[in-house]
C-alpha cells in the first residue's frame, strides 16, 4: 500500500505500525515504540518524499521518534468519517441598527472625501443649503433595507 496523506484510518494505522505504538489521537507513542520504526523503508521514503523533508532530518538519530510521529500522523486522516464542504455562497444576515448606521456614516463619509464634496463644502462657498443634499440625509440611503425587528439588511449598489 502506498502512503499518501490523510489516507489511513486509526484501526489502518495501527494494523500497519503496531497497536502499542499507536495512541489514540492517531500519533506515535515514543515511550512505547523508540526508534523501532526508523527502519521502516516505505514510511521513510514517505517522509523524504511526499512530505518534503530532507535524508538527513531522517537520519540524524536525534529526532527520529519525532519524525516517525510526524509522518504518522500526516498519514492519519483525523478520525473523520465524511468530508465536509464549505458553501460557496453567504447566507444573508442583518446588521443591528447600530452596526448599520455606522457603515452607512462611513461609507457616505469615504464617498465625501473622495468626490470632494467634504473640501467644497468646508472651504468653498457652493455648500449646500437643501436638506435632502445633507450628509444625515445622504447616508440614510445606504442603510440598506430595514427588516420587521429594526435590523438593516446590507446595502447593496
Amino acid at each position: 500500500m502506498a502512503y499518501k496523506k490523510g489516507s489511513m484510518s486509526l484501526e489502518q494505522l495501527r494494523k500497519e505500525f503496531g497497536a502499542d505504538v499507536i495512541d489514540d489521537n492517531g500519533s506515535y507513542s515514543k515511550s512505547k515504540g523508540g526508534d523501532s520504526l526508523a527502519g521502516n523503508k516505505q514510511l521513510r521514503n514517505y517522509f523524504i518524499n511526499e512530505l518534503g523533508r530532507s535524508e538527513s532530518d531522517w537520519d540524524d538519530g536525534h529526532k527520529t521518534p519525532n519524525d516517525i510521529n510526524t509522518a504518522i500522523r500526516s498519514l492519519y486522516d483525523g478520525g473523520s468519517e465524511t468530508t465536509t464542504t464549505t458553501p460557496t455562497e453567504r447566507p444573508e444576515f442583518a446588521h443591528s441598527p447600530r452596526v448599520a448606521h455606522a457603515k452607512a456614516r462611513l461609507a457616505q463619509h469615504k464617498e465625501d472625501v473622495l468626490s470632494g464634496k467634504t473640501g467644497t463644502d468646508l472651504f468653498g462657498d457652493t455648500a449646500s443649503q437643501d436638506a435632502a443634499d445633507s450628509f444625515l440625509e445622504r447616508y440614510k440611503l445606504k442603510l440598506g433595507k430595514q427588516d420587521a425587528n429594526g435590523n438593516y439588511f446590507e446595502y447593496k449598489e
